[in-house]
Protein backbone atom coordinates (compact mmCIF):
# COMPACT_ATOMS: atom_id res chain seq x y z
CA UNK A 1 0.00 0.00 0.00
CA UNK A 2 1.45 3.31 -0.97
CA UNK A 3 0.97 5.69 2.00
CA UNK A 4 0.66 9.48 1.48
CA UNK A 5 3.71 10.03 3.59
CA UNK A 6 5.58 8.57 0.88
CA UNK A 7 4.02 10.78 -1.94
CA UNK A 8 4.63 14.20 0.06
CA UNK A 9 7.99 13.20 0.35
CA UNK A 10 8.46 12.20 -3.11
CA UNK A 11 6.79 15.73 -4.43
CA UNK A 12 9.14 17.39 -2.29
CA UNK A 13 12.41 15.92 -3.78
CA UNK A 14 10.84 15.91 -7.20
CA UNK A 15 10.26 20.16 -6.73
CA UNK A 16 13.57 20.69 -5.23
CA UNK A 17 15.95 17.88 -7.00
CA UNK A 18 18.22 18.01 -3.78
CA UNK A 19 17.37 15.43 -0.73
CA UNK A 20 19.28 17.82 1.61
CA UNK A 21 16.94 20.64 0.50
CA UNK A 22 13.69 18.51 0.32
CA UNK A 23 14.54 16.77 3.75
CA UNK A 24 14.63 20.45 5.68
CA UNK A 25 11.70 21.04 4.19
CA UNK A 26 9.69 18.50 5.45
CA UNK A 27 11.71 18.31 8.64
CA UNK A 28 13.20 14.77 8.63
CA UNK A 29 16.57 13.82 8.48
CA UNK A 30 18.34 13.11 4.88
CA UNK A 31 18.68 9.39 5.71
CA UNK A 32 15.20 9.18 6.46
CA UNK A 33 13.71 10.87 3.47
CA UNK A 34 15.89 8.68 0.92
CA UNK A 35 14.83 5.22 2.70
CA UNK A 36 10.84 6.86 2.51
CA UNK A 37 11.49 7.41 -1.03
CA UNK A 38 13.48 3.87 -1.88
CA UNK A 39 10.13 2.84 0.11
CA UNK A 40 7.73 4.15 -2.45
CA UNK A 41 9.79 3.13 -5.37
CA UNK A 42 9.66 -0.34 -4.23
CA UNK A 43 5.87 -0.37 -3.76
CA UNK A 44 5.50 0.78 -7.15
CA UNK A 45 8.46 -1.29 -8.77
CA UNK A 46 10.01 1.47 -10.49
CA UNK A 47 12.56 3.95 -9.89
CA UNK A 48 11.46 7.59 -9.45
CA UNK A 49 15.00 9.42 -9.55
CA UNK A 50 18.16 9.21 -11.13
CA UNK A 51 20.66 9.63 -8.56
CA UNK A 52 24.12 10.24 -8.89
CA UNK A 53 27.03 12.18 -6.63
CA UNK A 54 26.50 15.55 -8.29
CA UNK A 55 22.57 16.15 -9.04
CA UNK A 56 18.94 14.33 -9.00
CA UNK A 57 16.65 14.23 -11.96
CA UNK A 58 12.99 12.75 -12.26
CA UNK A 59 13.22 9.21 -14.51
CA UNK A 60 9.91 9.41 -17.10
CA UNK A 61 8.19 7.10 -14.52
CA UNK A 62 9.06 10.12 -11.72
CA UNK A 63 7.34 13.01 -14.21
CA UNK A 64 4.58 11.00 -15.11
CA UNK A 65 3.95 10.42 -10.81
CA UNK A 66 4.68 13.67 -9.85
CA UNK A 67 2.51 15.29 -12.59
CA UNK A 68 -0.72 12.89 -11.00
CA UNK A 69 0.23 13.09 -7.45
CA UNK A 70 0.88 17.29 -7.11
CA UNK A 71 -2.77 18.71 -7.93
CA UNK A 72 -4.31 15.78 -5.59
CA UNK A 73 -1.56 17.53 -2.73
CA UNK A 74 -2.89 20.97 -3.36
CA UNK A 75 -5.81 19.82 -3.69
CA UNK A 76 -5.33 18.38 -0.24
CA UNK A 77 -3.95 21.62 1.30
CA UNK A 78 -7.10 23.85 0.20
CA UNK A 79 -9.34 20.99 1.30
CA UNK A 80 -7.71 21.16 5.02
CA UNK A 81 -7.87 25.38 4.33
CA UNK A 82 -11.33 25.29 3.41
CA UNK A 83 -11.87 23.76 6.29
CA UNK A 84 -9.69 25.95 8.88
CA UNK A 85 -12.56 28.43 7.25
CA UNK A 86 -15.58 27.39 8.32
CA UNK A 87 -14.53 27.46 11.74
CA UNK A 88 -16.84 28.92 14.12
CA UNK A 89 -16.55 33.04 14.31
CA UNK A 90 -15.66 32.55 18.30
CA UNK A 91 -12.10 31.04 16.99
CA UNK A 92 -9.44 33.49 15.94
CA UNK A 93 -9.25 34.29 12.52
CA UNK A 94 -6.02 33.36 10.88
CA UNK A 95 -3.61 36.21 9.50
CA UNK A 96 -1.34 36.02 6.34
CA UNK A 97 1.12 38.57 6.05
CA UNK A 98 2.41 39.48 2.98
CA UNK A 99 5.61 41.62 1.54
CA UNK A 100 6.34 43.22 -2.05
CA UNK A 101 7.64 45.22 -4.13
CA UNK A 102 6.24 48.53 -4.79
CA UNK A 103 5.81 47.85 -8.64
CA UNK A 104 2.46 45.78 -7.87
CA UNK A 105 0.78 47.60 -5.11
CA UNK A 106 -1.35 49.12 -7.68
CA UNK A 107 -2.72 46.36 -10.05
CA UNK A 108 -1.60 43.15 -9.07
CA UNK A 109 -1.56 42.51 -5.25
CA UNK A 110 -5.37 44.27 -5.09
CA UNK A 111 -6.89 41.71 -7.74
CA UNK A 112 -4.79 38.64 -5.83
CA UNK A 113 -6.49 40.13 -2.59
CA UNK A 114 -9.66 39.96 -4.26
CA UNK A 115 -9.12 36.59 -5.49
CA UNK A 116 -8.00 35.39 -2.22
CA UNK A 117 -10.84 36.59 -0.41
CA UNK A 118 -13.33 34.33 -2.49
CA UNK A 119 -11.91 31.17 -1.18
CA UNK A 120 -10.82 32.09 1.73
CA UNK A 121 -12.89 35.21 3.38
CA UNK A 122 -11.68 34.50 7.07
CA UNK A 123 -8.12 35.00 6.79
CA UNK A 124 -7.10 38.39 7.76
CA UNK A 125 -4.56 39.61 4.88
CA UNK A 126 -2.13 42.31 5.65
CA UNK A 127 0.12 43.63 3.37
CA UNK A 128 3.61 45.23 3.68
CA UNK A 129 5.13 47.32 0.86
CA UNK A 130 8.88 46.50 1.34
CA UNK A 131 12.59 46.22 -0.38
CA UNK A 132 13.54 43.10 -1.24
CA UNK A 133 16.25 42.59 1.57
CA UNK A 134 13.61 43.59 4.08
CA UNK A 135 11.16 40.56 2.82
CA UNK A 136 13.96 37.82 3.38
CA UNK A 137 15.10 39.38 6.48
CA UNK A 138 11.44 39.51 7.79
CA UNK A 139 10.45 35.96 5.96
CA UNK A 140 14.10 34.72 8.31
CA UNK A 141 12.82 36.49 11.54
CA UNK A 142 8.99 34.31 11.22
CA UNK A 143 7.27 37.87 10.75
CA UNK A 144 6.33 37.61 7.24
CA UNK A 145 4.16 34.74 5.36
CA UNK A 146 5.50 35.20 1.64
CA UNK A 147 7.73 37.85 -0.05
CA UNK A 148 7.32 38.80 -3.61
CA UNK A 149 10.20 40.71 -5.01
CA UNK A 150 12.04 40.81 -8.95
CA UNK A 151 14.96 39.01 -9.53
CA UNK A 152 17.31 38.83 -12.80
CA UNK A 153 19.92 36.15 -12.29
CA UNK A 154 18.94 32.65 -11.15
CA UNK A 155 19.57 33.16 -7.15
CA UNK A 156 19.74 29.83 -4.41
CA UNK A 157 16.71 29.78 -2.07
CA UNK A 158 18.11 31.27 1.12
CA UNK A 159 18.32 28.94 3.99
CA UNK A 160 15.08 27.82 5.62
CA UNK A 161 13.49 29.52 2.89
CA UNK A 162 11.53 28.27 -0.92
CA UNK A 163 11.29 29.99 -3.82
CA UNK A 164 9.19 29.90 -6.89
CA UNK A 165 9.37 31.80 -10.20
CA UNK A 166 5.73 33.16 -10.44
CA UNK A 167 5.58 35.01 -13.45
CA UNK A 168 7.92 36.43 -16.17
CA UNK A 169 7.62 39.52 -18.21
CA UNK A 170 9.66 41.47 -20.20
CA UNK A 171 11.57 44.04 -18.67
CA UNK A 172 10.96 47.53 -20.00
CA UNK A 173 13.09 50.76 -19.76
CA UNK A 174 11.03 54.23 -18.78
CA UNK A 175 12.19 57.28 -20.76
CA UNK A 176 10.37 60.48 -20.91
CA UNK A 177 8.23 61.23 -23.48
CA UNK A 178 10.82 63.58 -25.19
CA UNK A 179 13.48 61.67 -24.85
CA UNK A 180 15.28 60.65 -28.27
CA UNK A 181 14.51 56.87 -28.61
CA UNK A 182 10.79 57.62 -26.82
CA UNK A 183 9.53 57.14 -30.32
CA UNK A 184 11.25 53.70 -30.80
CA UNK A 185 8.28 50.75 -30.27
CA UNK A 186 11.22 48.45 -28.97
CA UNK A 187 15.21 49.12 -28.18
CA UNK A 188 18.16 46.83 -27.35
CA UNK A 189 19.66 47.68 -24.39
CA UNK A 190 22.76 48.58 -26.48
CA UNK A 191 21.43 52.08 -27.29
CA UNK A 192 20.90 53.19 -23.90
CA UNK A 193 24.72 53.03 -23.43
CA UNK A 194 25.76 56.59 -22.00
CA UNK A 195 22.25 57.19 -20.11
CA UNK A 196 22.04 58.02 -16.49
CA UNK A 197 20.26 54.65 -14.93
CA UNK A 198 17.82 55.57 -11.76
CA UNK A 199 18.16 52.96 -9.04
CA UNK A 200 16.80 52.63 -5.17
CA UNK A 201 18.83 54.79 -3.49
CA UNK A 202 18.72 52.35 -0.49
CA UNK A 203 20.63 49.48 -1.35
CA UNK A 204 17.61 47.47 -0.41
CA UNK A 205 17.77 45.42 -3.83
CA UNK A 206 21.42 45.04 -4.43
CA UNK A 207 20.93 41.18 -6.47
CA UNK A 208 18.81 42.86 -8.31
CA UNK A 209 21.35 45.80 -9.62
CA UNK A 210 24.01 43.41 -9.47
CA UNK A 211 21.71 41.31 -11.90
CA UNK A 212 21.12 44.49 -14.06
CA UNK A 213 25.03 45.72 -13.96
CA UNK A 214 25.75 42.16 -15.08
CA UNK A 215 23.00 42.49 -18.23
CA UNK A 216 24.12 45.93 -19.26
CA UNK A 217 28.11 44.42 -19.91
CA UNK A 218 26.60 41.18 -21.71
CA UNK A 219 25.56 44.25 -23.79
CA UNK A 220 28.75 46.00 -24.14
CA UNK A 221 28.76 48.89 -21.37
CA UNK A 222 28.61 49.23 -18.09
CA UNK A 223 25.21 51.46 -16.21
CA UNK A 224 26.54 55.00 -15.14
CA UNK A 225 23.84 54.38 -12.19
CA UNK A 226 22.70 56.98 -9.48
CA UNK A 227 20.81 56.30 -6.67
CA UNK A 228 17.48 58.57 -6.51
CA UNK A 229 14.49 56.70 -4.75
CA UNK A 230 13.33 54.12 -2.69
CA UNK A 231 9.71 52.81 -4.84
CA UNK A 232 9.19 52.82 -8.52
CA UNK A 233 6.83 55.16 -8.97
CA UNK A 234 8.89 58.42 -7.78
CA UNK A 235 11.44 56.86 -10.00
CA UNK A 236 9.29 56.97 -13.00
CA UNK A 237 8.42 60.47 -11.96
CA UNK A 238 12.18 61.30 -11.98
CA UNK A 239 12.00 59.98 -15.29
CA UNK A 240 9.60 62.36 -16.54
CA UNK A 241 11.55 65.47 -15.05
CA UNK A 242 14.39 63.95 -17.38
CA UNK A 243 17.01 63.05 -14.83
CA UNK A 244 17.36 59.32 -16.20
CA UNK A 245 15.91 56.58 -17.14
CA UNK A 246 15.45 53.48 -14.96
CA UNK A 247 14.42 49.57 -15.16
CA UNK A 248 10.83 48.77 -14.69
CA UNK A 249 8.43 45.78 -15.63
CA UNK A 250 5.86 46.84 -18.26
CA UNK A 251 2.81 48.87 -18.16
CA UNK A 252 0.73 46.07 -16.97
CA UNK A 253 1.71 45.59 -14.50
CA UNK A 254 2.67 49.29 -13.08
CA UNK A 255 0.83 52.16 -15.21
CA UNK A 256 3.77 54.66 -15.87
CA UNK A 257 3.18 58.58 -14.67
CA UNK A 258 1.99 61.09 -17.49
CA UNK A 259 5.33 61.93 -19.60
CA UNK A 260 6.61 58.61 -19.25
CA UNK A 261 7.05 55.46 -21.25
CA UNK A 262 8.12 52.15 -21.65
CA UNK A 263 9.66 50.41 -24.38
CA UNK A 264 10.47 46.87 -24.01
CA UNK A 265 13.85 45.73 -23.79
CA UNK A 266 14.63 43.22 -26.58
CA UNK A 267 15.53 39.57 -25.29
CA UNK A 268 15.72 40.63 -21.71
CA UNK A 269 13.04 39.22 -18.84
CA UNK A 270 12.85 39.89 -15.36
CA UNK A 271 11.01 37.22 -13.04
CA UNK A 272 9.08 37.88 -10.04
CA UNK A 273 9.73 35.07 -7.22
CA UNK A 274 7.85 34.71 -4.65
CA UNK A 275 9.57 33.11 -1.04
CA UNK A 276 7.95 31.11 1.74
CA UNK A 277 8.97 29.15 4.35
CA UNK A 278 9.91 25.69 3.74
CA UNK A 279 7.33 24.90 6.10
CA UNK A 280 4.26 25.39 3.66
CA UNK A 281 0.95 26.73 4.85
CA UNK A 282 -2.17 26.22 2.35
CA UNK A 283 -3.26 29.97 2.76
CA UNK A 284 -0.11 30.99 1.55
CA UNK A 285 0.01 28.89 -1.34
CA UNK A 286 -3.19 29.64 -2.21
CA UNK A 287 -2.44 33.60 -1.81
CA UNK A 288 1.21 32.73 -3.87
CA UNK A 289 -1.69 31.08 -6.74
CA UNK A 290 -3.55 34.27 -6.74
CA UNK A 291 -0.45 36.87 -7.18
CA UNK A 292 0.37 34.73 -10.11
CA UNK A 293 -3.04 34.11 -11.73
CA UNK A 294 -3.71 38.09 -11.84
CA UNK A 295 -0.02 38.53 -13.68
CA UNK A 296 -1.40 36.24 -16.08
CA UNK A 297 -4.85 38.51 -16.66
CA UNK A 298 -3.58 41.66 -16.46
CA UNK A 299 -0.79 40.45 -19.12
Amino acid sequence: MVKLRWLEYFAAVAEELHFGRAAARVHVSTPALSRQVRELEAALGVALFDRTSRSVRLTAAGKTLYAKVQPGLSLLAEGIGEVVELAPPTTPAPTLTVGFVSALAARVIPDALRRFRTAWPRTRVRLEQLASREQLQRLAAGTLDAAFYWQLDDVASPAGLRQRDVAQTPLHVALAADHRLAGERRLELSQLAGEEWLITGDGSDSELRNGFVALCRDHGFTPLMRNEATWIGPLQSLVGASLGVCASPGPAIHTPPHGVVLRPLIGCAIRLVATQPVQRLPRTDRFIADVSASIAALS
